[in-house]
């Protein structure tokens, strides 16, 4: 028997509707506790992998249950990308374009290795003030550009209000 097939056989799937008639999908596991790792594995690879995709989970902490369950059930909303998300309605972050993602570290990126040579031109203008050499030192901090990190911080924002309603 495969890893797969034993994962199957613990836990059980049914596609149901919740109160709000969002589709949910409900697993259950008759003795024991689901653990993420199992759960994560039944999605990825029961049933030839078709409850592979994007996940919500609402979890209730609520004390007070008279007589605990033998077994766990969790409850799974399935989510699509530009869907939003079926608990609070928001957009999820993961399904931020790509592209857009890609930018906003190629950013983060720049703006670090700005913020890394200001600091080396800075710790070389304190040396030079230790040698008594304040006119160089001056100079050479005259000569960083402060507009570079407001432009890219500017851009960055840009970025993140062109996406639309965001998570809070």
């Amino acid at each position: 028997m495969k890893k797969n097939e034993v994962i199957a056989e613990k836990i059980e799937a049914v596609w149901d509707r919740d109160a709000h008639d969002n589709s949910i999908l409900v697993l259950e596991k008759e003795e024991g506790k689901l653990s993420l790792a199992e759960v994560g594995n039944f999605l990825r690879y029961s049933h030839n992998g078709s409850f592979n995709g994007d996940y919500v989970m609402a979890i209730c902490t609520k004390e007070g249950q008279e007589e605990a369950p033998q077994g766990d059930q969790w409850v799974l909303y399935k989510v699509e990308p530009g869907a939003g998300c079926p608990v609070c309605g928001n957009r999820l972050p993961f399904y931020e374009a790509t592209g857009k993602i890609d930018i906003k570290i190629g950013l983060i990126k720049r703006m670090q290795a700005e913020m890394d040579h200001r600091a080396e031109v800075e710790e070389k203008a304190v040396q030079l003030i230790t040698e008594g050499r304040h006119g160089e030192a001056v100079a050479l901090l005259n000569s960083l550009d402060d507009s570079l990190i407001a432009g890219m911080q500017e851009e960055f924002e840009a970025i993140g209000a062109a996406g639309g309603k965001e998570i809070e």
